[in-house]
């Protein structure tokens, strides 16, 4: 299960350049069961599939990736509430992939990190103060970022739309 999860996030995290120190945000307590309004199966637009049990799911986007993951407070996959979304937190390798979910009854809207000018201004002020980390491949260019926000510096990520990018599932079946 750590090496196809591993995997996984390879792939999915090759759409990211800001990945996380930690699970986010970091004060908050691990969910290890989806709430009964996530449950169920869902689909997007362009055929990805999304089910979600009581305490794991299994994305599924035709032949390139399909993730399944076990919620836990500790593991590789951890759920935390956030606001009024929760947010979905995938181990990859020494960092974490971080996706918000804002969940109605019939929709999970689920996003991911993209820079733009005002979150990359965003994370150079954080760089001054060493909670963002720029990793480059071996070649010297750029890969992507570390950040290890704190609580506050999270939330004002959050306002700053790093999350941005948006993947939106209708439900299809009830769980």
């Amino acid at each position: 299960m750590k090496k196809l999860l591993l995997i996984i996030a390879l792939v999915i995290s090759s759409c990211t350049e800001v990945r996380f120190q930690e699970a986010q945000p970091p004060n908050a307590p691990a969910i290890t069961e989806f709430p009964k309004k996530m449950q169920g199966l869902f689909a997007s637009e362009d055929d990805d599939t999304l089910l979600i049990e009581n305490n794991s799911f299994t994305y599924f986007n035709g032949k390139e990736i399909n993730v399944t993951g076990p919620l836990s407070s500790s593991g590789e996959v951890i759920l935390k509430k956030f606001g009024n979304k929760y947010i979905l937190n995938i181990k990859d390798n020494e960092s974490w992939d971080v996706y918000p979910l804002q969940v109605s009854r019939n929709r999970i809207k689920a996003g991911y990190a993209v820079l733009d000018e005002k979150t990359e201004q965003f994370l150079r002020e954080l760089e001054k103060s060493a909670k963002v980390k720029r990793v480059n491949t071996d070649d010297r260019k750029f890969s992507h970022y570390v950040v290890s926000p704190s609580e506050e510096d999270f939330k004002k990520l959050m306002k700053k739309n790093l999350f941005s990018e948006k993947v939106i599932f209708k439900r299809i079946k009830q769980d």
